[in-house]
C-alpha cells in the first residue's frame, strides 16, 4: 500500500491531526472529539490513515515518545510534511526499516492507545451516529499550525520535529492580553492595538 506520490492536502492536514497523538499530554474527550471531527471532514478512509499513522507519521515522530523535555502543543507542519514526503519518494534501507520495526514493537502500543478512541469516534461519524463536527473547533484546531505571535522554534537537540512549548505559547498570549489593557485604558477604546510589531 506505499505511495510514492506526493501528500495531497487533505493527507497534509490529516499528518498533521495525527502528530497530535504523539504530544505528551492527557487526551481529554474533547481533544479525541476534536481530532476525530478535525479527520472526518477530509474525507479520509480509516483503513487509510491507519496506514499513514504507521508506516508515515510513526516513523518521524517516535523520537518524541522518549524526549522528557516535557508537555508541547503541537508540532512545526512544514517540517512534517516535507519529511513524510520524503519517506514517501524515497524508499527506506534495511537498518530504517529495521529500525522503524523494532520502534513499533517498543512504543507501537502507546500511540494505538490514544488512537483507538479517535478512530471509533471517527467510525461513528463516518456512520453519522454521531453528533456533526463543530466548524469553529475544528477550524480553530487548524488554525493552530500557524506561529503565535511570530514565536521562533526551540529546536531539540535530537532530529525530531520541533514541537510548541506551552508555557512559551501562554506567556505570549498573557503579554498580549496585557498590552490590549493597556490600549484600552490610554485610549478609551475596546478595539484591540492594530500593530504587534515589536512584541520580544
Amino acid at each position: 500500500m506505499r505511495n510514492t506520490g506526493s501528500l495531497t492536502e487533505a493527507e497534509k492536514d490529516a499528518c498533521f491531526c495525527l502528530s497530535t497523538l504523539f504530544l505528551h499530554c492527557e487526551m481529554t474527550s474533547d481533544d479525541i472529539a476534536l481530532i476525530a471531527q478535525s479527520l472526518h471532514r477530509l474525507g479520509i478512509p480509516v483503513d487509510q490513515l491507519d496506514h499513514i499513522l504507521r508506516y508515515e507519521v510513526f516513523p518521524i515522530l517516535y523520537p518524541n515518545l522518549l524526549n522528557p523535555a516535557g508537555i508541547w502543543d503541537y508540532f512545526a507542519e512544514a517540517d512534517l510534511i516535507t519529511r513524510v514526503n520524503g519517506l514517501r519518494t524515497h524508499q527506506q534501507n534495511v537498518l530504517q526499516m529495521v529500525g522503524g520495526n523494532m520502534a513499533w514493537m517498543i512504543l507501537g502500543g502507546s500511540v494505538l492507545t490514544s488512537w483507538a478512541p479517535v478512530k471509533e469516534m471517527l467510525r461513528q461519524l463516518d456512520q453519522g451516529t454521531s453528533s456533526e463536527p463543530s466548524s469553529v473547533l475544528v477550524e480553530f484546531f487548524f488554525s493552530q499550525r500557524s506561529p503565535i505571535l511570530s514565536l521562533s522554534l526551540h529546536l531539540l537537540s535530537y532530529k525530531a520535529l520541533t514541537p510548541w512549548n506551552m508555557v512559551i505559547t501562554k506567556r505570549m498570549v498573557a503579554r498580549t492580553a496585557a498590552m490590549f489593557d493597556f490600549h484600552r485604558v490610554l485610549f478609551n477604546d475596546d478595539s484591540p492595538p492594530k500593530s504587534s510589531e515589536g512584541i520580544a
